[in-house]
């Protein structure tokens, strides 16, 4: 059963919880709206990692890092599958319904080589780019690198996600303690998202910027620094689009 939204369960107990002066909120339509609203806001989770120190090699071409272990909660089994090495989508985890999910990605990283050079992480959604991504530049083969970074995501269907990298160099990557982990947000109701996209000035250049803000909030705030997946200063003009997901 999917997830309900929160508007669903506000509909159900204004339709079933009125004014009770004629006795028409029963213990049976109690029961019900209980039971759904913890269907609304029960935790789901699903991730892969990767935690023995593993060998990947990277390069210039986006690719998918690779897990050997995938582990859902009791819910999340009604919500994820979960796809490894060797299975018709590998490395991916697909949320079922719609809805929003955050994820979590963490890694330990070491290159084979003592030079400098720059890993870009990407969250992926159905085989595209997401505006969530994270670099890390590393000139030591000696000395492990680490990175973190949160992303949230929302599409009005079904999704698969995972997580790409590449290098501004070929190079082979000893990936340990590596973790990507989805979780099930609560959500008002089922909508499109809403696409920003900010033209920033940076030393008298302008760039665009652009992110999914939630709940059709047209606001500065709202597309501040998506790029990249961190906070930034920006200035400049804010345009929006309604989109799918």
């Amino acid at each position: 059963m999917a997830r309900p939204s929160l508007q669903s369960v506000q509909t159900l107990a204004n339709t079933d919880f009125a004014d009770n002066n004629t006795g028409a909120i029963t213990p049976q339509k109690l029961r019900e709206w209980i039971a759904k609203m913890i269907e609304a806001i029960r935790p789901a989770y699903a991730y892969l990692s990767r935690v023995a120190a593993t060998v990947q090699p990277i390069t210039t071409v986006a690719a998918p890092v690779v897990f050997d272990t995938g582990v859902r909660s009791p819910i999340g089994e009604l919500e994820y599958t979960i796809s490894l090495l060797g299975t018709g989508n590998p490395n991916t985890i697909s949320r079922v319904d719609p809805g929003t999910t955050r994820f979590t990605f963490t890694a330990d990283i070491l290159p084979a080589v003592n030079t400098n050079l720059t890993l870009t992480f990407t969250l992926m959604k159905n085989g595209s780019a997401t505006p969530w991504k994270q670099s890390v530049t590393m000139s030591s083969n000696t000395i492990n690198e680490s990175i973190s970074f949160a992303a949230i995501e929302y599409l009005n269907a079904a999704a698969v996600y995972r997580m790409d990298v590449q290098s501004t160099a070929n190079v082979n990557i000893t990936f340990s303690n590596m973790t990507l982990v989805a979780e099930s947000v609560p959500i008002w109701s089922i909508y499109n998202a809403i696409h920003l996209t900010q033209t920033s000035s940076y030393n008298g250049s302008s760039s665009p910027q652009s992110g999914v803000c939630q709940e059709g909030r047209h606001s500065n705030r709202c597309g501040e620094g998506v790029q990249s997946g961190r906070q930034g200063s920006s200035h400049g003009g804010l345009s929006a689009e309604e989109v799918s997901g």
